[in-house]
């Protein structure tokens, strides 16, 4: 059942980030820019350090793509686990903060450990 979990978490990222590479707001950083600035999910001092640079949208957006839609690679090697697993923490500590959705950050930082145990699991049998 833990292999199953393991596909389900990586299946999250990759269709999450394939889904925003394929819409153009996403790409353009429209997407975020506008989901910062709602009532319900904005933040004021982030609004105010990103000032409309449409740059940095674009950077944030593409990282997050980048990230979700390459989490299958964190199976490859030891290096690319902890790489994303460090990135995982610090992207869901961002969406907790930021969007104030703290479930999020509970839900898939808590299924990391399962990552872990299948990585070295498939590994060891190799």
């Amino acid at each position: 059942i833990l292999h199953l979990i393991t596909f389900y978490i990586i299946l999250a990222y990759v269709s999450y980030g394939i889904k925003k590479l394929i819409t153009a707001k996403r790409r353009n950083g429209m997407g975020l820019k506008f989901l910062l600035k709602t009532e319900l999910f904005g933040d004021p001092i982030i609004d105010k350090y990103i000032n409309n640079n449409i740059l940095i949208y674009k950077f944030l957006s593409w990282s997050i793509m980048l990230f979700q839609s390459t989490f299958f690679l964190s199976l490859i090697n030891e290096n690319f686990l902890i790489a994303y697993l460090v990135l995982g923490l610090f992207f869901h500590l961002f969406i907790a903060f930021t969007f104030k959705l703290y479930d999020f950050l509970i839900s898939f930082i808590s299924s990391y450990p399962i990552l872990v145990y299948t990585f070295y699991y498939f590994n060891a049998s190799i």
